[in-house]
């Protein structure tokens, strides 16, 4: 797909497997799932905490393995630089995500997540000197361990397990918050995502080398480990909904027409669409868009082309008529005039069918100011069906 242009439905594949770090999201939007298993291009850009996030886990990933001890600690340093760097290489090749670059101005608390990673690299790289895991020899211990269900319907990368005289000891390492406040007395848990994750990764550590775990447990960037309590039972249950959920969503790809499968995949809501990088392409998204009222919705507009015109300070005043019936004109002010921001807007004129995201309302009726998350397509052939 040429960038800035929509030309079409996505391509549905059927799910190979059910991963647990993505079972959740399974849960809220089979469709968004189906879509990132099989590959398709993000239509949006990442958040640049999810990049710096990726980098985060592939350095206490390579602390794990023994790789990030040698000459002294100062290599973690140096290997997080490396690390970032090859972060924003990849952002800056994407014309969704070159604006985000460096990562230190688009994270707010960068400077805070790169000590701790590093601290917590440290930390892992220490005890890795003093308790080694094997990596090839013993297939139920070891650091980024694979394991699969034996109809191999589920099936994941563990970050760490260790042995203890308990049992295994499963350790799941996350770059973000892990806990979630609870309105009675200030009190907090873990994230029940997380939990899930871990107990889905027990159950498939069970059922693949025939042991269940000991203990199960969230390692933050920063703060204590955290242990997540478990029943078998309670696993097992979970991965028993993890293989009928991808069960049925492959029978509903095999069975049924691609428009009529992703309406029966897809479950909109203002929750799970804000951060799908999907809903361009999504017709069932844009329909309950333009079906509901705006709140808890992204900022997203469908319509045509009405005027563009350059404004005093160089910028692009873009009007466009609604797709959606009863609604005013809609003026977006704002827009980058650079083609590289934009690769959509220097060939949009005046008729064109059009598509703009992650837009700002600016409290007056119909007005709208650009972002640095705003996205605009050229709608063409099948995207403008609604």
């Amino acid at each position: 797909m040429p960038p800035g242009i929509l030309t079409g439905s996505l391509p549905l594949t059927a799910l190979k497997r059910v991963s647990p770090s993505r079972f959740q999201s399974l849960k809220d939007c089979a469709l968004r799932e189906v879509w990132a298993a099989g590959g398709v291009p993000p239509q949006l850009p990442a958040t640049p905490a999810a990049r710096l996030g990726s980098a985060i886990h592939r350095l206490l990933e390579e602390a794990g393995k023994g790789l990030l001890w040698e000459n002294g600690s100062s290599v973690i340093e140096k290997r997080w630089e490396v690390l970032v760097a090859e972060a924003e290489g990849a952002m800056q090749l994407s014309w969704l995500e070159r604006q985000f670059v460096p990562l230190r101005a688009a994270v707010s608390d960068y400077q805070v997540r790169r000590l701790r990673a590093i601290q917590r690299a440290r930390e892992i790289a220490q005890c890795i000197q003093t308790v080694p895991l094997p990596s090839g020899g013993d297939p139920a211990k070891g650091c980024e361990l694979w394991v699969v269900t034996p109809d191999g319907l589920a099936g994941g990368y563990i970050d760490q397990v260790e042995a203890s005289p308990a049992g295994p000891v499963l350790r799941d390492y996350k770059s973000g918050h892990i806990l979630e406040a609870e309105p009675v007395q200030g009190a907090t848990t873990v994230k029940a995502t997380y939990e899930v994750q871990l107990k889905l990764y027990a159950s498939i550590y069970a059922s693949a080398v025939g042991v269940w775990p000991g203990r199960l447990e969230l390692v933050p960037l920063h703060g204590p480990v955290r242990e997540v309590a478990f029943t078998d039972s309670e696993c097992q249950e979970l991965l028993r909904q993890a293989r009928e959920a991808i069960t049925s969503i492959n029978s509903i790809i095999a069975e049924h027409p691609p428009a009529k499968a992703e309406a029966m995949l897809a479950t909109p809501s203002p929750g799970a669409c804000r951060y799908c990088v999907f809903r361009p392409s999504c017709g069932a998204y844009r329909n309950a868009r333009e079906r509901a009222d705006a709140e808890g919705w992204p900022e997203d507009l469908w319509g045509r082309v009405r005027d563009k015109r350059v404004l005093g300070n160089g910028r692009i005043l873009l009007t466009l008529e609604p797709s959606a019936p009863g609604l005013p004109l809609s003026a977006i002010r704002g827009r980058s005039p650079d083609s590289s921001r934009h690769p959509a807007l220097p060939d949009l004129s005046p008729g064109h069918d059009a598509a703009v995201f992650s837009l700002r309302g600016c409290g007056q009726g119909g007005t709208f100011q650009e972002t640095a998350w705003t996205v605009i397509y050229r709608l063409e052939g099948g995207s403008k069906q609604t």
